[in-house]
């Protein structure tokens, strides 16, 4: 067992010049990380964090509702907090993931569960420390949990990260959660020729200015019963009309048309399509 984080690192990414929390901006992109609790025990916390030009993460607020607390007043005053920053969506831990869900969903926020587990938040938030990447607030209960958290490597070599026996890791989960998000690649656009396409960080498409426009070039499907029905009629009212105008011309040999249609469709140059794939991540 040992320290998780050195002391150096973590006092390295404290910014003592800056106030607790900071007004969110328009022109930010904001993540939002809860670590909520039934209120008997422990500390309900939330973080809301953003990505700077300098490519560090940035901590904006850090809350946290000691036990005991309502935790549907909790969740109501959380998620107005969200939505202040533009966070309408809220990842969280899988804690009484139903109960949670709805809480936030009945304030108009949606909550996710989170796909990392709060060890794999800790592991992967290391990284960003060590190079330099985080700007912290010096809030004192999330730095004093911060640099209690204790590593241990199993006898098959996987480390885990924790508090200690009889401490709290609530502010340093809500903190390592949003450090998580706000790190990920970021959705971009790239036009390229006739349109583009964004897909997120998971290959979800989100939009899509390509894909109709080749629609246009796929085969017409087989026309159905009634479709066949109905082109026959306007046929048949086609040749009638053509008598009644033209008695002496030879019937329309409708087969021969469709014949002749298709032979010149055939010999005709293939289209010059252009489409570009539209992924990627920064």
């Amino acid at each position: 067992m040992q320290t998780f984080l050195p002391d150096d690192l973590i006092d390295a990414a404290v910014d003592h010049n800056r106030p607790l929390e900071l007004a969110p901006q328009a022109d930010l992109v904001y993540k939002c990380f809860v670590d909520m609790s039934g209120g008997a025990h422990d500390a309900a916390t939330i973080c809301i964090a953003h990505r700077d030009s300098g490519d560090r993460v940035v901590v904006d607020v850090i809350r946290g509702k000691p036990a005991p607390h309502d935790p549907n007043s909790v969740a109501a005053e959380y998620a107005t907090l969200a939505k202040e920053y533009r966070c309408g969506t809220i990842i969280g831990d899988a804690y009484a993931k139903g109960w949670v869900r709805g809480a936030f969903e009945a304030h108009g926020v949606e909550y996710r569960q989170s796909k990392l587990t709060r060890s794999e938040l800790y592991l992967e938030g290391l990284v960003l420390f060590s190079r330099g990447q985080v700007r912290l607030p010096s809030h004192d209960a999330t730095l004093r949990e911060v640099r209690l958290l204790q590593r241990r490597v199993a006898k098959s070599g996987r480390d885990s990260v924790d508090h200690g026996v009889g401490g709290h890791d609530d502010h340093a989960n809500a903190l390592f959660g949003s450090l998580h998000l706000v790190a990920q690649p970021r959705d971009f656009l790239q036009p390229i020729g006739l349109g583009g396409k964004i897909f997120s960080s998971t290959g979800a498409k989100l939009f899509d200015s390509v894909s109709p426009f080749f629609d246009k070039f796929k085969s017409a499907p087989a026309p159905t019963p009634n479709q066949q029905l109905h082109e026959a009629s306007l046929k048949a009212q086609h040749e009638e009309m053509r008598k009644f105008v033209e008695p002496n011309r030879t019937p329309v040999d409708w087969d021969v048309l469709a014949a002749a249609k298709k032979a010149r469709e055939a010999n005709q140059p293939p289209k010059l399509l252009f489409y570009g794939k539209l992924l990627g991540s920064r």
